[in-house]
């Protein structure tokens, strides 16, 4: 038998090499649609390397493209001599114009804020004129998720619209997509279910629910790609490193006496995140004796916070009894 701390970093390894793993092993490829000359918009998925590969924005009138954090997108410089371009982007089902950014500053300048209480006035800047004025064809998606937030599957919305006849306009959809893994960090609560070994003489009574910080990895499915059932479940989960402060209550023995009492010591563990919030692992206490494996149970408090807002009403269904009561009051 290796010993707990032993045993907890030849699991942590299994974990990782897992994750890894089932990533490679569920990899696929998108579809290509092939760039005409005539395009007004034309876009590039999105690749770590090598030349972009431009295809044709045609199909992305009806179906939003699929367009990763290493994508870009070129408007024709032909185009808008004719039409005026906006950009949009659904966050959290709001729309909003993401073409302004303010200029950013630098490290020292934001310390220097705080130290002299002081707030610089920045600049501007306007990607929509910029690239109306020909100063450059592209949007890159990189730079959008450095200003704005960003989630997984939000829609990206540029219009063209004529600039003599507002009336004649055309719409061009995207949907983001993070490429590969992602890393996450969160507060979990973890509860022991109070199963400690080892546990000699039965010294540990139990434990109270524990904070730590929950790192994460995970990766999400390409929407362009049809994955197997087995793929959706290896995707549907995360897999967690937890570092926190855990309290045991131990049985001591005093001067023939025995009592109880609380102590207090950190905690290394591994685990999984399951619908997207809830957490099943194990860990280990980090120093008082005796050192002991224990399985706990939890839930990560932001993650659990995004599916309490996600489980209100839709607005289509909000909207449907508003119609219904308006229909009665006309009666």
């Amino acid at each position: 038998m290796g010993s707990p701390v032993y045993t907890t970093s030849v699991m942590i390894k299994g974990l990782i090499f897992s994750i890894f793993f089932m990533e490679i092993f569920f990899a696929s490829s998108p579809v290509i649609h092939a760039q005409t000359p005539e395009d007004e918009i034309v876009y590039d998925r999105g690749g770590k390397e090598g030349p972009r590969l431009f295809l044709s924005a045609t199909k992305c009138r009806d179906t939003p493209c699929i367009v990763t954090q290493d994508g870009a997108i070129k408007i024709s410089p032909q185009s808008l001599h004719e039409y005026k371009l906006e950009i949009g982007l659904f966050h959290e089902g709001v729309l909003r114009p993401v073409h302004l950014f303010q200029q950013a500053s630098t490290l020292d300048e934001r310390l220097a804020e705080r130290l002299f209480n002081t707030q610089q006035n920045r600049k501007i800047f306007n990607l929509s004129h910029f690239i109306e004025e020909g100063n450059t064809e592209m949007i890159h998606i990189y730079g959008l998720t450095l200003h704005y937030e960003i989630d997984e599957g939000d829609p990206l919305i540029l219009t063209l619209t004529r600039k003599d006849d507002a009336k004649d306009y055309k719409e061009y959809y995207f949907r983001y997509h993070q490429d590969g893994s992602f890393l996450d960090a969160d507060l979990a609560l973890l509860q022991p279910i109070g199963i400690f070994i080892p546990n000699p003489n039965n010294v540990i009574q139990g434990s109270n629910i524990s904070v730590a910080l929950s790192l994460s990895r995970g990766w999400y499915l390409d929407p362009e790609v049809p994955h197997g059932w087995l793929a959706k479940i290896s995707h549907a989960w995360r897999g967690n490193l937890f570092l926190g402060l855990m309290s045991r209550q131990i049985i001591e023995e005093k001067g023939g006496n025995k009592a109880t009492i609380e102590e207090s010591d950190g905690f290394i563990g591994v685990g999984i995140t399951l619908l997207d919030f809830m957490i099943v692992g194990v860990g280990i206490n980090v120093s008082r004796p005796p050192q002991s494996h224990f399985p706990f149970v939890g839930m990560e408090v932001g993650r659990t916070y995004k599916l309490l807002r996600s489980l209100k009403r839709s607005t289509h269904e909000q909207w449907v009894e508003y119609q219904k009561k308006e229909q009665r009051r006309a009666e």
